[in-house]
């Protein structure tokens, strides 16, 4: 799996979206907090319901080291269920990263704990705690499912692919 991650990183997301026929492009608004970080492995994905980061603290349940969080929070801008104490619990669980459909909150703190996060915006508006919602389904943002790879970089954008493109470097 190190090894799949490790080319995925050097290939970049527009090598990738192009070997597997221009397929898997994210939506170009999400964008990177550190436009040097990059981002692979496999994604945990979490149906979240705008404004809402309930499900987000249950899909940490269910993480595995080097998995990226892909959470589709509707697109929604105006309050961040990602910030610090998350970042924080992703970090100890060994979690790779965050690409999320959404604001995050706590833009400055998360760049100096070093934590990749590809997200539509920043918002100060903390999210609340009401709403369930699902994990590991296919994301409609993304189109990605438990077996896609998520690579982000920052001059091409982020792309998901399925597992089996990790066998065009090998």
């Amino acid at each position: 799996m190190r090894a799949a991650r490790e080319s995925l990183l050097e290939l970049g997301s527009a090598t990738l979206h192009e070997a597997q026929g221009q397929t898997g492009a994210l939506a170009s608004a999400i964008k990177p907090l550190d436009p040097l970080r990059r981002l692979a492995g496999p994604a945990l994905t979490v149906d979240a319901k705008p404004g809402d980061n309930l499900v987000i603290h249950y899909a940490l349940t269910f993480a595995q080291p080097g998995d990226v969080l892909v959470v589709d929070a509707k697109g929604y801008t105006e309050a961040g269920p990602w910030g610090d104490i998350l970042t924080l619990a992703a970090q100890k669980s060994g979690i790779s990263g965050l690409v999320i459909d959404g604001a995050v909150r706590d833009g400055d703190t998360i760049l100096k704990m070093g934590f990749p996060v590809f997200s539509r915006g920043l918002s100060i508006r903390a999210a609340q705690k009401n709403q369930p919602g699902r994990v590991n389904i296919p994301t409609s943002f993304a189109a990605v499912s438990r077996s896609a790879r998520v690579i982000g970089s920052w001059e091409t954008g982020t792309v998901s692919s399925p597992s089996q493109v990790r066998a065009c470097r090998q």
